[in-house]
């Protein structure tokens, strides 16, 4: 694969998303990429604290990326879990503290 593209969809004033959770995880053997969709609804954010709201993100990234790489497996696609993941702690360790 050449592409790996997690999708956040955040509802709010200029959009309204109906969906929470995961939609439309899509393996393009064609155009070489995975894709998944991420739903946070505005419901969810408003009544909130922006660490909870990061928590939630990167909690559901990391879902949608075990998501992910389950089907590439599923499909014989060899993935670098070792580094996904190694990268993945520095992005959600920078991503929590910023």
């Amino acid at each position: 694969m050449d592409e790996i593209a997690p999708t956040i969809f955040v509802g709010g004033d200029l959009w309204y998303w109906k969906f929470e959770g995961f939609q439309r995880l899509r393996l393009s053997k064609k155009h070489r990429y995975i894709e998944i969709h991420i739903g946070m609804p505005r419901e969810r954010w408003e009544i909130v604290n922006i660490i909870e709201i990061k928590k939630y993100l990167i909690s559901h990234l990391k879902t949608a990326l075990e998501l992910m790489i389950k089907r590439l497996k599923k499909e014989k696609y060899e993935v670098n879990e070792i580094d996904l993941w190694s990268d993945f702690a520095k992005v959600e360790e920078e991503f929590l503290i910023n």
